[in-house]
């Protein structure tokens, strides 16, 4: 929404405000913030969450970009899920999970739904938005996202 406002000029109103505190606040609560005594704050944790914030205020500008130029949706989904997959690459631990597969083999069902679901079609309807709304709306709506990640932990991963 910031950087809507920056850079299409988009007004930042006091109900965009109030869904962005709304916002930080579910990812409080999921992010386990409030259950410090079980957090351990690293210098690494906290630049890595700071990159994956402004990555994705940059994954809104590029998405809105597209969508000025009439790109198709695709484009936006080929390119960040192939930006994605090299990014997590470098902080995944690949034989913890590859162990953790061989005892469960249907978490490769439920992971690949999630990344379906979870990743691409809502990566699509976010890019097509773009084409309806302003971009600080857009971002706002896909804010429901931590609240579904939340509810999807409940109840595929037992979290």
């Amino acid at each position: 929404m910031y950087f809507a406002a920056i850079f299409f000029k988009e007004k930042i109103t006091i109900s965009k405000q109030i869904c962005v505190g709304l916002t930080l606040l579910c990812v409080i609560f999921v992010s386990g913030f409030l259950e410090s005594a079980s957090l351990k704050w690293t210098y690494t944790g906290i630049i890595y969450g700071a990159l994956a914030v402004f990555f994705y205020g940059v994954y809104g500008i590029f998405s809105k970009q597209l969508a000025v130029r009439q790109s198709h949706y695709l484009t936006l989904i080929f390119y960040g899920s192939l930006f994605a997959a090299i990014s997590i690459s470098f902080v995944t631990v690949f034989h913890v999970f590859w162990q953790s597969s061989a005892n469960q083999p249907h978490l490769f069902l439920w992971l690949g739904l999630d990344a379906v679901f979870l990743s691409v079609i809502l990566s699509g309807l976010y890019a097509m938005s773009m084409n309806f709304l302003e971009a600080g709306k857009v971002a706002i709506l896909a804010s429901g996202e931590t609240p579904a990640a939340m509810v999807m932990g409940l109840i595929l991963y037992h979290e």
